[in-house]
């Protein structure tokens, strides 16, 4: 997507960052069917660790959202939506889908997705996940359901390309629900409540080779995660939807040995209690009200009983908990046909620094004479500091406030020839204050100062003939330090690190004709440049330099034996371009890979 970068410490299973319109990656929201998902003490998603498999789909949303999603969206969101099996064709009750893949670098990968229901199928109204508003919430209900689930599996190894960078993942994705069909308001047009729950695991113990500067051959890092989400969701009336989530999720990392010198083997644990409640209130087919309450509290801790003592004394044990309250409210208002308006506004509470308050407002109109769609918003976001950011503040745990965002965008979206073509831009400013950096000379972090971000997103899709599909993006980014020493003391005017200022994909896709009919394939290429990355001098100051641009392409094939079999395969990094995305962290050489996939 456009305004979406990503930035990976070098291979598989390191630390992988996404960057929303240029703005941290600790200020994008990561939600799983609606539920935060950002974790450990950087406060960040690591997307490192994330498979694909027993997800449905992904949906992004750009510009800072806290109302509806409160803390770290300050950039925006990131939403996966998990398989169900209430999904699926009342005809298919059951289907299996596993695949088996290798290729270079010792890399073996396997999955199993499993997903059915038993009963009938249980219609949607397009809410499921949370945090989606609808204009029209009538449910749309079917045949009792007695019960549906999806099950995900998966195993990932690979070697990688250097000495110690092995990286094993396991992953485990479970959605399962019961449809309590007596409790169905059939006269007031409702549907049965679902009573599900979601759980996630993963666990990969990743070598970590450090820079080719200073390279490490026996550091490792273990990372753990697990979340139970026990939900409700509940079309009780044509016009009135409730979704209530309870959650608890955990991080354990465990870094030994540690060749880092001065903080040595560490372990680390974090653990978050979630309520989050949300209700729809349609008063009539063009309004309708999104309200709810949020609570959160978080506990982190940190044991390094090996930690250096040499500049001083240093705690061996860190600890810190934070408390969160929040109510919001949302409404959607439709006064015409084709023309929406949206406003709504949020009230946080926390038991370190105090009160936040954030809003949005956002319109979109579609002119159907033309097939145009003209789309403006304007809100705030915030992002609190992270438990990394307190801990070594050097100060008292509410000596940090949050990061503030204040952001606008404008854009358009054209079609033409029946939607064969489409294209579309965006323009998208944000201002941030408040933001947290990293003292180098004190070895503290500070609300340092400002920084802003602004461009240009452009898009395009296009099917010239059947079965060619074209897809090109671009994305011109301006992002820069406004004030103060923002981000590792960096002086002001100077470039933010990592955020390429032009950034290109495109994609066409094919599916060959006559005896070939199965055969699909596609070519991809990403061009980025205009980078700058961060070194310090000898007097621990600051300096920008630049990372370099770089073209990635990429091939996929896929064959389709029979309706259950498919044989595909890729290559990744055609060129065998050798580039970096974060300094020091070389990213893989040329890949090939292959694989066999069952359906049924």
């Amino acid at each position: 997507m456009p305004g979406i970068s990503v930035s990976q410490s070098g291979t598989p299973g390191q630390l992988t960052s996404v960057f929303t319109r240029g703005l941290e990656s600790q200020q994008t929201q990561v939600l799983i069917d609606g539920i935060p998902f950002n974790q450990g003490l950087a406060g960040q998603f690591n997307f490192a660790d994330l498979t694909g498999d027993g997800i449905e789909r992904i949906e992004v949303e750009r510009g800072p959202q806290s109302t509806l999603y409160g803390p770290r969206a300050a950039a925006g969101t990131i939403q996966l939506f998990s398989r169900r099996g209430d999904g699926l064709e009342s005809s298919r009750p059951f289907v299996v889908d596993a695949s088996s893949e290798g290729g270079n670098f010792g890399t073996y990968r396997a999955r199993l997705v499993i997903a059915g229901f038993l009963g009938g199928r249980r219609g949607t109204d397009g809410t499921d996940g949370g945090k989606q508003v609808s204009s029209n919430t009538t449910a749309v209900s079917s045949d009792p359901l007695i019960f549906d689930y999806s099950l995900a599996f998966s195993r990932l190894d690979t070697d990688n390309q250097r000495p110690n960078n092995e990286y094993p993942n396991t992953a485990v994705l479970a959605n399962i629900g019961f449809t309590a069909q007596p409790l169905t308001l059939t006269s007031a047009g409702g549907s049965a409540p679902r009573f599900g729950v979601l759980v996630l695991y993963s666990n990969s113990d990743a070598s970590s080779p450090n820079t080719i500067f200073d390279p490490r051959p026996v550091d490792n890092l273990l990372t753990e995660r697990q979340l139970y989400a026990p939900n409700v969701e509940w079309q009780a009336t044509s016009w009135w939807h409730h979704r209530l989530v309870l959650e608890y999720d955990k991080e354990r990392q465990v870094n030994n040995p540690n060749d880092d010198g001065f903080v040595g083997p560490s372990r680390a644990t974090f653990h978050r209690y979630q309520l989050d409640y949300q209700n729809d209130i349609a008063f009539t087919r063009w309004l309708t009200l999104t309200s709810g309450v949020f609570y959160e509290n978080v506990l982190v801790n940190q044991d390094r009983p090996l930690v250096s003592q040499t500049y001083g004394p240093q705690a061996r044990y860190l600890k810190d908990f934070t408390e969160n309250e929040a109510v919001f409210a949302q409404l959607s208002l439709t006064p015409v046909k084709d023309l929406l308006f949206v406003a709504g506004g949020r009230y946080d509470h926390f038991n370190l620094f105090g009160d936040v308050g954030t809003f949005r407002l956002a319109a979109s109109y579609f002119v159907a004479p033309t097939g145009t769609t003209l789309r403006a918003s304007v809100a705030t976001g915030f992002s609190p500091p992270t438990p990394q950011d307190r801990i070594f503040s050097g100060g008292p745990p509410d000596a940090l406030d949050p990061e503030k965002t204040f952001g606008y965008d404008a854009g358009f979206e054209q079609a033409f020839f029946k939607g064969r073509l489409r294209f579309g831009a965006n323009y998208f400013h944000n201002d941030l204050s408040n933001v947290i950096g990293f003292n180098s000379v004190t070895f503290a972090t500070l609300n340092l100062g400002s920084a802003r971000t602004q461009g240009a997103e452009v898009f395009a899709t296009w099917e010239p003939v059947r079965d060619l599909q074209l897809r090109a993006t671009y994305t011109y980014l301006d992002a820069v330090n406004t004030a103060g020493g923002n981000f590792g003391n960096l002086a002001p005017g100077a470039r933010l690190p990592r955020r390429p200022r032009n950034e290109a994909f495109f994609r066409a896709a094919y599916r060959w004709p006559g005896p070939l009919h199965n055969l699909n394939t596609s070519i991809e290429a990403k061009v980025v440049n205009g980078r700058e990355d961060v070194t310090f001098n000898a007097l621990g100051q600051a300096q920008n330099f630049d990372l370099g641009g770089y073209t990635n392409l990429r091939l996929t094939a896929d064959y389709g034996i029979n309706d259950h079999l498919h044989v595909y395969g890729r290559v990744e990094n055609l060129t065998n371009t050798s580039y970096f995305e974060v300094y020091g962290y070389p990213t893989l050489g040329r890949g090939y890979y292959g694989g066999l996939a069952v359906h049924f």
